[in-house]
């Protein structure tokens, strides 16, 4: 059991070392952003975000998700070939007419979005961005399931690269001011597109099959109202700030969620990790204990980041933005622990996935959604974008706590939950420490905050919450890095 960890662990580590390069990347235009545009223009560049996020899920059709299961469900070269190949055109086709359609509707669905007409141009080009998106996404995902996570990690990297140098050169060298920023994200996806197509060709074949496009859409289809669900969950407190605040209270929530992006990281490099890893070894007879392994790892981890993202906010905001943005880092704690519910989700529900029963995953993400609204509209008009982020926490947990409820019924795991919940308790322990010790002396402050950060490992350890054995898996998953595993071990 040991090596299939490392090696779900080294594909893990190099996911998240190209995120962290990505992120560097994406904090290299954050400083430039926030000098650039007032709360209020980076809001606006937040809403759009918001909008190719949606387009994404609703017009993906969960085909990345079904092309995974399929891809592994068949072992004949040509089949999947042909599976890849037939939901790359139904996507295709498919974003061909939703991004003309919606183009012809700029105007009005601009200025309903935006509460202004000025904004139809914006609108029009992160129409374009969305549709690109879904089939460059779909690409990548390509060399997620065929396990090519180095090869996935440098063209990210490429084009994450491509991102900062495009959008600085049509900001700041050309002097487009927000324009510039989104005909330099709309150039970066197009490039992107065909850089990726290049690499992934070797994947698909001239073979399309009605058959097996039922059979995608099959499963991929009840995962839209999930899908849609999710955005609701993670964005729909947006359009909540734009309308009971401003879209500069909605620039402060976006850089407020920027600073849990240690969380970000962990949560991104482990949704590209986990479901090829997870449904590659879902036949053979340690599974169980895999999953439990790794959902243990993650709750250890996650928790130590949302203490050190925590103490460390506050300065970390001051020191790559202006000071209009400071007042963001209250959201941080609440932003942590929704990010975190979130990997929690992502690990419990192989369960559901592997007996497919996606119908459930529909079902708990509507009914967390729709708590996120009710939330949002009670809570964002008394207390801002602090009420966003207590509406989005508690909304993932609890989905997360449905996943686990549903998960456990179909496909029961012993995830050994009395002793993780007392590691997240005993991180609660510390985020309350954190807001009521107050230490004079800014050096000594920071001292004192690091040395309590770093006690907290050794807590866990003293009351026997990390073991032995998990030490050494995660030292067998650094050494795995330098050693070459066969992945289907």
């Amino acid at each position: 059991m040991e090596h299939k960890t490392a090696n779900f662990g080294k594909d893990f580590i190099v996911y998240a070392v190209g995120a962290a390069s990505q992120m560097v990347l994406s904090f290299i235009l954050l400083p430039i952003l926030t000098k650039l545009f007032n709360p209020t223009e980076y809001g606006l560049i937040d809403i759009s975000t918001t909008i190719i996020q949606i387009v994404s899920i609703v017009f993906g059709f969960g085909m990345t998700t079904a092309v995974s299961f399929y891809y592994y469900f068949h072992n004949d070269e040509h089949e999947k070939k042909q599976t890849v190949t037939t939901g790359l055109l139904f996507l295709l086709v498919i974003n061909i007419l939703t991004v003309f359609l919606l183009s012809i509707n700029a105007t009005s669905l601009g200025a309903a979005i935006y509460k202004s007409p000025a904004y139809t141009n914006i609108f029009k080009i992160t129409i374009f961005v969305a549709g690109l998106s879904v089939l460059q996404n779909f690409l990548f995902h390509l060399l997620r399931i065929s396990r090519r996570a180095s090869l996935y990690v440098v063209a990210s990297l490429l084009k994450g690269g491509l991102q900062v140098g495009i959008i600085i050169l049509f900001v700041i060298s050309f002097g487009l001011g927000l324009r510039g920023y989104f005909y330099g994200y709309l150039s970066t996806v197009f490039l992107s597109l065909l850089i990726i197509f290049s690499i992934t060709k070797k994947y698909l074949t001239f073979s399309f099959s009605k058959k097996r496009l039922i059979e995608l859409l099959k499963y991929g289809v009840p995962l839209i109202p999930a899908g849609i669900s999710l955005w609701a969950l993670q964005l729909v407190d947006r359009f909540f700030l734009i309308h009971y605040a401003t879209l500069a209270d909605v620039g402060l929530y976006g850089v407020g969620v920027r600073s849990t992006i240690l969380l970000v990281l962990l949560i991104s490099s482990l949704q590209l990790a986990w479901g090829p890893f997870a449904f590659s070894i879902m036949k053979q007879d340690d599974a169980k204990k895999v999953y439990t392994e790794i959902f243990s790892l993650f709750v250890i981890i996650a928790t130590w980041l949302i203490i050190l993202t925590t103490y460390f906010a506050k300065e970390a905001i001051t020191l790559v933005t202006t000071p209009e943005y400071t007042q963001a880092y209250v959201v941080t704690p609440f932003l942590s622990f929704g990010t975190f519910f979130l990997g929690a989700y992502t690990l419990l529900s192989i369960g559901i996935n592997l007996v497919n029963k996606m119908h459930i995953i529909t079902t708990t993400t509507i009914i967390a959604a729709i708590l996120n609204i009710i939330l949002n509209f009670i809570l964002i008009p008394r207390y801002g974008i602090l009420g966003a982020a207590i509406s989005t926490a508690s909304s993932y947990l609890v989905s997360t706590m449905l996943v686990y409820f549903f998960s456990q019924k179909y496909y029961p795991i012993d995830y050994k939950m009395k002793k993780n919940m007392t590691i997240v308790l005993i991180s609660v322990g510390y985020l309350i420490g954190y807001f009521t010790i107050t230490v004079e002396g800014t050096i000594i402050n920071l001292i004192i905050r690091a040395l309590i950060c770093l006690s907290f490992p050794v807590v866990l350890y003293t009351l026997k919450l990390l073991t032995p054995n998990q030490v050494k898996s995660i030292i067998n998953t650094i050494k795995s890095l330098t050693v070459k595993t066969n992945p289907s071990n």
